[in-house]
Parts: C-alpha cells; structure tokens; sequence
C-alpha cells in the first residue's frame, strides 16, 4: 500500500512538472482565435519576468504584476488585484485564462523601452468594449511623460512631432472616417486641438477619445467629437507651405456672411444654460474656449450635441483662444 502511494504521489507530481508553466520558455505573445481563425481583437498577452503586458488593437497597455499557481493565475495592479482559473496544456502550448484560449505567437514582445502611462480617468456615458475598437481604423496616444512633456504615441513610437499626425491617419482612411484618440493624464483641452487642427488638415472631423479604462470590464470610456476648425485656423499652424484637403465651408469669413449667426461665448459650465436660448428661427455660432477643462467640454458638446438633433443646420461650434 505504501509502494502504491508513493508511486501514485511519483505519477501526480511528474504529470505536474509537466503541465507546470514557465512564461519565461515562451518569448512572444499570446492571443485568442476567433471562430473564423483570425486573431482576435481582445487584448493579447505578453510575459516577462513577473511583468504582464496587455496590449489592446491600438497598443494601449496595461501593465501589472503576475503570479501562477496550479489553477489560478493573479495580476496585481496598483489599486487593484484579480484572479482567473488558469491552465496551461504542454500539448498544444495553449493557455486557458477564465474559459479564453490563448496561443502563442513567438517573438513579439516588449523591450527595454516600454512606453507606460495612464488614461485620463474621466469617466463618460458612452462605453465601448475593447474588441470593438475593430469599428474604426486608426487610433494613436497622446499623453504626458515623466518630465510633463506633450507626447504622442503612433503605434509603438514615441515623439512630440505633431506634423506626423496627417499621415498617419490618412494613410489608412478615407475623409471623414472616425480616428481614435488615447487621452493620457494631465492632458488639457488645448492639446487635443493640436491633435483636431492637424486632423483638419486631411478632412478628418470626428474623434473618438478614450479617457478611462476598466480593465476587469474590458472596457473604456469615451466621447464621440464631432469637431469643427476654420480653415483660418488650419493656416495659423501649418510649418510647412502645404495645401491642406479641406473644403469651403471651412472658411468663417464665407459662414457669417452667408448665416449671419448669434454668438454665444461659452467660457466654463456656469455659461452652459445660455444654451437654453437657443431658437430654431437663428442660425447659431457657439464659441468654445479652449481653456475650459476636458469634462466640461465632453459635458458641452453632449449638450450641442441633443440641440443639434432638434435643431439641424442651425448649429455650428469654433474654438477661441486656441494659441
């Protein structure tokens, strides 16, 4: 009888040496399948050390500490720690984390120069799911580094070059197609205008900003902009002696001349119930001041955003104070 359990013990632990995992074998990424085979759009997965990487189609990464037991798998984050059931099958070199199956891809992870910073933790109505960032075509980063810096993040590159941005966004859009924008901390309302007005460049209007992320839901928070920026303006920022993809109705000298439109200046949201003026029998010009903060302008523009619904072609927005 003792023969047999010490045997049996023998069996259990050399079954259990085998399936043990040790993510630092495997140099690469993990990723899901979809049904049709094509690699998922859920975050992959990437090892190193006691580091995890979660990177989302548009490389937002999330990063946290890891550790592995027989049937769990925990990830420590700053303010917060979760747990899955885990398993890992030498078979196949599959990982199974809370009924998801990931495969490896190998040679695809992150060096020394990782670039780490946080969402803007402002926190909207408007929830979107990270696999279904795939709607949209482009996406980049801009936040604030160590030394409170402006940077942009354009895939995995790092620079405070604002002139790239109309590439890339065109490069992979039509005009008038929806690119995503990451907002780190600190960042103000007057630097996403830097980002909108080289957006107005090759006719792109309308951004998507994320600026908060609830990694145990998968999810982010956002706005929908739909912006508008002179073509007067385009030119104050141009370096660069280009002629930028614009049309006429980007020029405000032509738009009052031809609506003659009522001003409203709106400086904060103590300014926000001059909008309950607003007629349908006047065209309307609302002024925004860029120096207002970023939740109060996702809370002006929901707010044009319902009167332009009952009021349509009656509305147009333009920034001031945008240097």
């Amino acid at each position: 009888m003792k023969k047999f359990i010490l045997f049996s013990t023998f069996i259990i632990m050399l079954i259990s040496c085998k399936e043990k995992f040790n993510p630092n074998e495997f140099k690469g990424t993990w990723f899901i399948l979809d049904k049709d085979q094509s690699i998922s759009n859920l975050p992959y997965i990437t090892f190193r050390n006691d580091s995890v990487f979660f990177e989302d189609m548009f490389t937002y990464t999330t990063l946290g500490k890891f550790k592995i037991t027989r049937s769990k798998i925990f990830y420590y984050f700053k303010k917060d720690t979760l747990n899955y059931e885990f398993n890992f099958s030498s078979k196949d070199s599959t990982i199974t984390i809370d009924s998801n199956e990931y495969f490896f891809l190998d040679g695809f992870s992150y060096d020394s120069k990782f670039i780490d910073y946080q969402l803007a933790n402002i926190y909207t109505k408007n929830i979107i799911s990270s696999d279904s960032l795939s709607k949209y075509n482009c996406g980049f980063h801009l936040f604030k580094d160590s030394k409170d810096s402006l940077k942009l993040k354009l895939n995995d590159k790092e620079t405070n070059d604002f002139e790239l941005i109309p590439r890339f966004a065109f490069q992979r859009h039509k005009p008038n197609e929806v690119v995503v924008i990451y907002i780190g901390e600190k960042i103000k309302l007057k630097d996403i205008l830097k980002c909108y007005v080289k957006l107005s460049t090759v006719n792109i209007k309308k951004a998507f900003l994320l600026t908060g992320h609830n990694f145990k839901e998968n999810n982010y928070n956002g706005f929908l902009d739909d912006f508008e920026i002179w073509r007067s303006q385009i030119n104050l920022f141009l370096k660069e002696k280009i002629e930028p993809v614009y049309s006429d109705e980007l020029s405000r000298k032509k738009y009052i001349q031809n609506y003659n439109p009522k001003i409203i200046i709106i400086n904060s949201k103590n300014d926000f119930e001059k909008l309950s003026d607003i007629k349908t029998i006047t065209n309307y010009l609302i002024q925004i001041n860029s120096e207002m903060s970023i939740e109060e302008y996702i809370s002006l523009k929901e707010k044009v955003f319902q009167i332009k619904i009952k009021y349509p072609k009656k509305i147009r927005t333009e920034f001031i104070n945008l240097q």
